[in-house]
């Protein structure tokens, strides 16, 4: 191989070396340069953004921002597997609630759930009723609960939380004529952890009677962590 060959292939294998060594870096000083980067694929390892302690990280399917991060503009999700739960109940012909005592809170029954990050326990016609928490997070809590009692007697429809009464989730009304329909709605913030259980109960607070238990709705929605 004459020696001009052999520089000119040395030139060409430097220059070749050079591009892979700048392809690696342009990523990062691009963004140190303050231009935007508008693709960046790497097979092997996650594209990293920022400095040493605080960087956002892009690797398979996962993103993730060490310190925090913001998203800037409209994002559109198009496949969102969130955490909720909703219990239902429906009966228009009527159920009958029994309050044997006054002031003491009975489980209410739900027949049909839909739930992805809790468990629907106990869901059967007088049942328990309640859901178990899989996920820790700070859940919006929303109820309706729809039916009738005696007249002039007081209503108080609330949630639990193992065992424990969430006044803030409470609704109550008072019967203004025996027949009329009553609805008890009421929405809240909760903390939840795992294993924690959840139940929608309700109380006569004048004295014992029996009421008509038509519609239950319970639902929770993940909106943060804890």
């Amino acid at each position: 191989m004459k020696r001009t060959d052999f520089y000119g292939i040395s030139f060409i294998v430097l220059l070749g070396l050079f591009a892979i060594v700048g392809a690696s870096a342009s990523l990062y000083e691009n963004y140190l340069e303050g231009r935007t980067i508008y693709n960046a694929v790497d097979q092997d390892s996650s594209v990293m953004i920022g400095n040493d302690t605080c960087f956002t990280s892009i690797y398979d399917n996962t993103i993730n921002f060490t310190c925090g991060g913001s998203i800037v503009g409209d994002l559109v999700v198009e496949n969102l597997n969130g955490y909720y739960a909703e219990l239902y109940y429906v009966n228009y012909t009527a159920t009958n609630l029994v309050f044997t005592e006054s002031e003491v809170y009975y489980n209410l029954f739900f027949t049909e759930n839909m739930t992805n990050g809790f468990t629907a326990n106990n869901m059967t016609f007088g049942g328990a009723s309640s859901l178990t928490v899989n996920k820790n997070g700070i859940y919006s809590l929303v109820y309706t609960l729809t039916g009738y009692g005696v007249n002039n007697h007081e209503y108080h429809t609330v949630i639990f939380v193992n065992d424990t009464e969430i006044e803030k989730c409470e609704s109550f009304e008072k019967m203004s004529a025996t027949g009329d329909y009553l609805s008890m709605n009421a929405n809240c913030i909760l903390s939840l952890n795992i294993e924690d259980v959840i139940t929608m109960r309700i109380a006569d607070y004048t004295s014992p009677s029996s009421g008509i238990y038509n519609i239950g709705n319970l639902n929770l929605m993940r909106v943060g962590n804890n």
